[in-house]
């Protein structure tokens, strides 16, 4: 068992810290030579199903390596694969590549997440892997993260996936079962939940337990401290286990989640839906595509296209400023319990 922590990581979870087992010790070796003097590897690839912390990682690594130094040394750039594809086409339109690719080159580290959007986009794929050898020749870390390994990708440049694959790629593994224990454990910490090692057992080996990842352990422990509420019962044994074996409750659509929580705000939905960018509709957006995530299994590319053909990544954000206003406001919090429980039935 091992767990890396990194300095404020801007993740939807409240968790600081990457966990893992026998299954994931190459991304604990990655990690360490990331943050070293003289790292080895770049670019540093980390490849794996939704869900397996991939980006947790890779953001991580970065604000820690910026935290630890200041002034210029401390550029990083991190984007998307989508906003890469989406800045280029932009810089070349309006004639403005030079400047964009002066920003890019001058990076002391340089992420991009989800490499595998770019796939039907060959000139920005071109562009990524010239950016690449650029940086490289300056030794600059560049981190990367992918579903899949590079040259499993559909639709990436042979002259992409050679670079991609020229440093060290890490496969991320969803957490085996000592590492989902001591992820329930840190949850339940976290979220103030007195719950027993017998409760963390039986949520981990439950038959059946479909918590394979932590945003599903995440997921499962908010349900558990709803369904104590409602019962008003402590989390014990017997209420995990009714919770395992309860027939799952029907999800609220997104459109009813949309409209309780422009109620709740006193807002339309429409202008949730809407491309309004007023405080207070744009905090309900966030709210309402928070709790989209919470309760449904609605990928972020869907509820994006729910909310006005929103991006995926503009979603991810929603979601994360969502979590920490949720954490540092008790108003927020309290608005986002009371939608909870009016959306599972629980209130």
């Amino acid at each position: 068992m091992f767990s890396i922590a990194f300095d404020a990581v801007d993740a939807a979870t409240p968790l600081r810290q990457f966990i893992g087992g026998e299954e994931n010790l190459l991304v604990q070796t990655a990690c360490h030579d990331s943050l070293s003097e003289s790292p080895r590897f770049s670019p540093l690839v980390f490849f794996g199903p939704p869900g397996t912390g991939k980006s947790l990682l890779a953001e991580g690594l970065l604000r820690t390596w910026s935290s630890r130094r200041q002034g210029d040394e401390a550029q990083v750039t991190a984007i998307t694969g989508a906003d890469f594809a989406r800045a280029y086409s932009h810089a070349v339109q309006t004639d403005s590549l030079d400047d964009l690719r002066e920003r890019w080159r001058h990076s002391r580290r340089f992420f991009i997440d989800d490499v595998q959007t770019l796939a039907t986009k060959s000139a920005a794929q071109h562009e990524l892997a010239q950016l690449i050898d650029e940086l490289s020749e300056r030794n600059v870390v560049v981190l990367a993260t992918m579903s899949t390994l590079p040259s499993e990708a559909d639709g990436l440049a042979t002259s992409l996936v050679s670079r991609l694959s020229g440093g060290l790629t890490v496969p991320v593994a969803p957490p085996g079962r000592d590492a989902r224990r001591h992820i329930a454990g840190e949850l339940a910490r976290l979220y103030d939940l007195d719950m027993s090692e017998d409760s963390i057992d039986l949520l981990v080996d439950g038959d059946p337990s479909p918590f394979a990842t932590a945003p599903e352990l995440q997921h499962a422990l908010s349900q558990l401290m709803l369904l104590s509420e409602q019962r008003h019962q402590p989390i014990t044994p017997a209420l995990v286990r009714t919770m395992l074996e309860s027939t799952p409750p029907e999800q609220p659509s997104l459109r009813t989640i949309c409209q309780i929580t422009a109620k709740h705000f006193q807002v339309k939905s429409a202008d949730l839906r809407g491309s309004s960018r007023r405080q207070s509709i744009a905090h309900a957006r966030s709210v309402a595509m928070y709790l989209c995530r919470e309760l449904t299994d609605s990928s972020f590319e869907q509820i994006g296209k729910f909310f006005g053909k929103r991006d995926h990544t503009t979603v991810m954000h929603a979601c994360r400023q969502a979590v920490r206003r949720r954490a540092k406001d008790v108003a927020v919090d309290a608005d986002c319990t009371l939608l909870l429980k009016k959306l599972t039935g629980a209130g």
